[in-house]
């Protein structure tokens, strides 16, 4: 009996180990993500034009959006 609850109390704290280390990497994962220019964000993408009257950053981000969507599915 003993080893048994020696066994759960070893895979709740692997659990919880294991969701804490989940929930650090998404939010260094979100930190490192947020407020970075286009021509710095990961996947190629590149700044077109001169910079000045484009969008803003809320604009851009719902652009890069939509360009992610597959082809085939309606968008709306």
């Amino acid at each position: 009996m003993l080893s048994y609850l020696t066994d759960k109390w070893v895979a709740l704290r692997l659990r919880a180990r294991y969701e804490r280390t989940v929930r650090e990497q998404l939010l260094q994962l979100a930190e490192r993500e947020r407020n970075q220019p286009v021509s710095e964000e990961p996947g190629g993408w590149q700044l077109v034009g001169d910079g000045r009257g484009g969008s803003n950053w809320g604009e851009r981000t719902d652009e890069r959006r939509d360009a992610r969507q597959p082809a085939g599915t309606d968008s709306g």
